[in-house]
């Protein structure tokens, strides 16, 4: 357990705060709105922990006697992974749309975010700040037409005083024409109708983020319907803002023509599933024959923490967690099947979990797959832990619901961790070398 400690960072609307470790809330919206770090990044930022200590502090939000964390959710996990102490700030917002919003603005002072993901969170913030100050954000999709018209769906005269709309919201108070295809739900669930105004444009918000992030007000402008398509597709397409952040688009019209057809926006959005240099689609079920073999070398799979229904008719794991009840979050036990989320993040935080559910002596034994990559610092790590580890002769062909076998483009690896090292060694010896940890 690390020990919170306090300290001060910025003036004017922080302080420095010292809790307890529990006091800590993570948001899953913010969370999810933050670009995951690579393996690379990770790797580099315990390696910085470990001989430096955490030297910028976590930042959180004062919020109903909590404390919700809106910067620093890698080094805290890697902090309480190490054991090492952490400092917070407390910055202090009036509500959480201001709580989201400097979120967007920090990400936006970060390097290596994607063009689109830069799209994504100015136009955001210029949503939000025509809310404030009751201006018309410039988001009536009946305007270009050839992107943005949304066929059938009515656009109605209303008083926005007259809608059913929370008094914890925010909304609009003026007398307005409402595009209700253009509803944004807000962090809380309530719905806020974005306006468009039919008299003369009022550019002054467009003019202060234009300048605020160096670009034009054409450029916000942009950015304002591509945020107002992605949140329109997070009803149709839940992981949508994560595609976003990861590059997982085909482009940015795509995301908007999307929106204009959800019927057709998966087939528009969707991509072919590949693995490459440790990077890619999180869906890549276990083989049959994989699977036999690890209940034959455990006795039994009590647990597989990363799964599906559909995956688990050939694992056959007593109990599983989805991607809804992420993993990572839960404790593990007994004897343990794991074929992690294969994006570079991912698979480093699943095999850092493996680790310290192994440390602590909750699993009696486990069988992974991964890619062999043993430049990484995640296979090294389970390389420190592993009894014994399979090398199959070819790459693994692994399987989707209703499509052919994949193979990727590298080879893989079994590692085995408990104590029937000849056993695993008879077993998986079917499919290829297998080397005896000392």
């Amino acid at each position: 357990m690390s020990i919170v400690q306090s300290t001060n960072r910025e003036k004017g609307d922080s302080t420095g705060s010292s809790c307890a470790i529990g006091d800590i809330v993570i948001d899953p919206q913010f969370k999810e709105s933050l670009r995951p770090l690579t393996e690379e990044e990770c790797t580099a930022l315990e390696a910085s922990i470990r001989a430096e200590g955490c030297r910028d502090a976590l930042v959180v939000w004062p919020c109903e006697g909590k404390l919700i964390l809106l910067d620093g959710h890698n080094r805290k996990e890697i902090c309480e992974w190490l054991g090492s102490d952490y400092g917070i700030v407390e910055i202090h917002r009036a509500d959480r749309e201001e709580a989201a919003d400097w979120v967007d603005k920090n990400q936006l002072g970060r390097r290596n975010l994607n063009r689109e993901h830069i799209s994504l969170l100015r136009g955001r913030r210029y949503i939000r700040a025509t809310k404030r100050q009751g201006q018309r954000s410039d988001l009536d999709w009946n305007q270009e037409s050839s992107i943005f018209n949304v066929d059938g769906l009515p656009v109605i005269d209303a008083e926005v005083d007259d809608l059913d709309i929370s008094t914890s919201c925010q909304s609009v108070r003026k007398s307005t024409q409402i595009d209700m295809s253009t509803e944004i739900p807000d962090a809380a669930g309530c719905v806020e109708a974005t306006t468009s105004y039919q008299g003369d444009k009022n550019l002054t918000t467009a003019e202060e983020v234009a300048a605020d992030h160096g670009v034009s007000e054409r450029t916000i402008h942009r950015d304002a319907k591509f945020a107002t398509a992605v949140e329109k597709l997070k009803q149709t397409v839940p992981d949508i803002e994560q595609r976003v952040i990861s590059g997982d688009i085909p482009s940015k019209s795509a995301v908007m023509d999307a929106a204009r057809r959800p019927d057709k926006a998966q087939e528009i959005l969707y991509r072919k599933p590949h693995v490459a240099y440790n990077s890619g689609n999180n869906e890549w079920y276990t083989p049959k024959a994989y699977a036999d073999a690890a209940r034959e070398v455990l006795g039994s799979i009590d647990l597989d923490p990363a799964s599906h229904a559909e995956a688990n008719e050939v694992i056959q794991a007593k109990r599983y967690f989805t991607i809804e009840e992420n993993g990572l979050e839960q404790e593990w036990y007994g004897n343990v099947w794991m074929n992690p989320p294969y994006s570079g993040d991912l698979v480093l935080r699943f095999c850092r979990k493996l680790i310290e559910e192994h440390r602590f002596e909750r699993i009696q034994a486990a069988c992974v797959l991964v890619n062999n990559a043993t430049e990484t610092y995640w296979f090294q790590s389970l390389f420190d832990i592993a009894s014994a580890i399979c090398f199959p002769k070819g790459r693994i062909r692994f399987w989707r619901p209703e499509e052919d076998t994949k193979t990727p483009l590298q080879g893989q690896a079994v590692f085995y961790i408990g104590v029937e090292n000849e056993k695993f060694s008879v077993i998986f010896g079917e499919f290829g070398k297998i080397v005896n940890v000392p």
